[in-house]
């Protein structure tokens, strides 16, 4: 039986924070969990078209050829950018962005499990990193919270460990209503 293990990309920007450096890396190590634990099904969910990116970064052509090597792996569906990434969370028994993008912060208030890849260890110390296990700072951080998840953390255990560690910290409600209530906030305010 395969575990569904959602993944997002991000924005890449060579003169931001996450660079195209840093989605080559992300992507790659990405190949690196999918080959190293063989009872995953990866879900790559892109934000922007692949092209999007040639403005943008230096390392264009690496980040397509990690795309590609992804496409090509028959545990991995590419689905591109068009697609909701609520749904694909709902279908996921993981979900694995960026720092500290939506989709993770999204999986984590609707009590699915989630986790923030810092592949190269950009953001020790910073707010989310201080809940345990939240981040995954670099590749054995990673493939080893990911085997914790999924096959050692039970449904119960990880509600407990939402409302010990998250619940008031990160999110106040943890009812899958957080982004909603973002926009209804903003909306107001507008």
């Amino acid at each position: 039986e395969f575990k569904i293990v959602s993944v997002f990309d991000t924005t890449l920007n060579d003169y931001l924070v996450i660079t195209g450096q840093d989605g080559v890396d992300f992507l790659n190590q990405i190949l690196t969990l999918i080959n190293a634990v063989p009872n995953i099904f990866v879900i790559l969910k892109e934000k922007k078209t692949r092209q999007f990116h040639r403005k943008f970064t230096r390392q264009y052509q690496s980040l397509v050829s990690q795309y590609e090597k992804l496409d090509q792996h028959p545990r991995c569906l590419s689905i591109g950018h068009h697609v909701s990434p609520a749904e694909i969370i709902a279908i996921s028994d993981l979900t694995i962005s960026f720092p500290f993008t939506s989709p993770t912060y999204e999986a984590i208030s609707a009590r699915q499990k989630g986790l923030w890849f810092d592949v190269n260890n950009k953001f020790h110390g910073t707010f989310y990193d201080q809940v345990h296990g939240l981040v995954c700072h670099g590749y054995s951080e990673l493939e080893k919270r990911v085997k914790t998840l999924l096959f050692d953390t039970s449904l119960s255990a990880y509600d407990h460990y939402l409302d010990a560690q998250v619940k008031g910290k990160i999110e106040p409600f943890l009812d899958g209503e957080a982004l909603e209530r973002f926009h209804r906030l903003m909306s107001e305010r507008v």
